[in-house]
Parts: structure tokens; C-alpha cells; sequence
């Protein structure tokens, strides 16, 4: 794998892994870490972006991955297609019990998809 890959793809996805572990509350995944490695006292305004960061980052990598691939590259709707199954993987969360939809995120994920695929455009 090259260089653009690991930044575009894994990197995101470990700083998404990060927030949630160290910076966000009451998740799954911030269970596993006890409390004494966690940001103490985190100030409001970090609160806002620990709630979308790992969301527009997860969508950043996944829109960021699948261009990667040449067959989606090449496709004309690749941008409308994967804008569309972001999209649709934050509104399904308005019919799962114990998800919460946030318009923040979907928001996040539109940008996310759009920025990945603005740098594909200079690549």
C-alpha cells in the first residue's frame, strides 16, 4: 500500500478510533478504556466536535477507500453512489432502537464524501 493510502484510509480511521476511546462518553467502545486515561474535564466547544470528528473522519476514509479502487474511479455516478450510501447509513439510524440520528453527522458525512473526492480529483 502506498503512502496516499495510509493517510487517506487508516490514519482517519485511527484518529475516529481515538476520539471515541479518549475524548467521548456513554459509547461501547469508550467503556474499554477506564476512566483514568480519559480527558478529565473536556470544555464545550470539544464536546461538539467529539460528537461529529469521528463521524466525518469514518465517511472521509470509507469514500476515501473506495476510490481507491479503480473500477469505482472510472464509474461516471461514483460520487452520487457513495454520497448516497453515506447518507443512507446515518438517516437508517432514525429506525434502530438505541441509535441516534443527528443531522451534525450527516452533514459530516456529505462534506467527508465531498472532500475525499475532491482530492481524487487532484491525485
Amino acid at each position: 500500500m502506498n503512502r496516499r493510502f495510509w493517510l487517506l484510509v487508516f490514519l482517519p480511521l485511527a484518529m475516529g478510533l481515538l476520539i471515541y476511546l479518549f475524548i467521548r462518553e456513554n459509547t461501547l467502545l469508550s467503556s474499554l478504556i477506564p476512566g483514568d486515561y480519559k480527558w478529565k474535564k473536556v470544555p464545550a466547544y470539544l464536546n461538539f466536535i467529539a460528537g461529529w470528528l469521528p463521524d466525518f473522519l469514518w465517511c472521509f476514509s470509507l469514500s476515501s477507500c473506495l476510490l481507491s479502487f479503480y473500477w469505482i474511479r472510472t464509474y461516471k455516478y461514483a460520487f452520487f453512489f457513495i454520497t448516497s450510501a453515506l447518507i443512507l447509513s446515518e438517516l437508517i439510524q432514525l429506525f434502530i432502537k438505541g441509535f441516534i440520528f443527528d443531522f451534525f453527522d450527516l452533514g459530516a458525512a456529505i462534506l467527508a464524501s465531498g472532500i475525499s473526492f475532491r482530492l481524487k480529483e487532484y491525485n
